[in-house]
């Protein structure tokens, strides 16, 4: 996010593309040997944690804090690298 001119703080210009890149940064982090397989996955179960608690509380509700956050903003399984060996 510390990329974007908002750095993230306008719920509705957020996208997938968003979390592709956060993700993607991740991946970079590990490869370079900033961060390990267990600290990558912990980040990613962390934000997949938080994007569906915000919206199980009701956050992206019309007149609520989220409310524009778009429904392509999440991080899937499918998101999350398998852990290693």
């Amino acid at each position: 996010m510390r990329c974007r001119s908002d750095h993230g703080e306008v719920p509705a210009a957020l996208g997938r593309s968003d979390i592709d890149n956060f993700l993607n940064r991740l991946g970079y982090l590990e490869s370079a040997g900033k961060i390990s397989r267990y600290q990558r996955n912990g980040v990613c179960r962390g934000t997949r944690l938080v994007l569906t608690g915000i919206r199980a509380l009701g956050l992206t509700r019309p007149g609520e804090v989220a409310a524009a956050l778009a429904c392509d903003f999440a991080v899937g399984l499918r998101d999350i690298p398998a852990e290693a060996e």
